[in-house]
């Protein structure tokens, strides 16, 4: 666990520019990709309400999404919808709801904390996959689901993802390995 929060560190301190928040990074992630065209809006799902889901939900709504906030408990839920630009275009659900059976949302962005599995194919449409942006540690969407969205993933808290395209340098990368080994 020790070295899982220390190559987290690693990962988030060792971005040279831009944001160093995982939040961040996603977010940038997202509006580089979502398809959103004139007068149409982008319907989000932000499942958890930490610091990260909190901070994703805000963006995408500052970037006129219609964010949906799912989380364990209604209360923490509507909470952070109140705190969003708007809060009458979001709307709170419990995760259950929200991940009861195909997402209907274009952005799908995950940031709880436990290892059970929240996004699995059964969740997906083979047509029309959503953006998905995972931040648990460790990863909550299935191995089925990360091949069937190819591409449309980007997983931050995997070990060993790449902090921007292409990662780092694979000679940097096995020092900061071997240095982690002699602690």
């Amino acid at each position: 666990r020790r070295g899982r929060r220390w190559g987290q560190r690693v990962r988030s301190c060792a971005h040279p520019v831009g944001e160093r928040a995982r939040g961040g990074r996603a977010a940038r992630w997202i509006a580089e990709r979502r398809a959103s065209g004139p007068g149409r809006s982008v319907r989000a799902l932000v499942v958890g309400n930490g610091e990260m889901g909190r901070l994703l939900a805000r963006r995408l709504a500052e970037g006129n999404a219609s964010v949906t906030v799912a989380s364990r408990s209604s209360e923490r839920g509507a909470d952070v919808v109140m705190d969003l630009p708007n809060p009458d275009r979001h709307r709170a659900s419990l995760i259950a709801e929200a991940l009861g059976g195909v997402v209907q949302h274009d952005v799908v962005a995950i940031a709880v904390r436990g290892d059970a599995v929240l996004l699995d194919a059964q969740h997906l449409d083979g047509e029309r996959a959503p953006l998905v942006v995972d931040l648990s540690s460790p990863c909550v969407v299935s191995r089925e689901a990360a091949r069937q969205l190819g591409a449309r993933l980007r997983e931050l808290g995997r070990p060993g993802s790449p902090i921007r395209p292409g990662g780092p340098p694979a000679a940097a990368e096995r020092r900061v390995r071997a240095w982690g080994r002699d602690e």
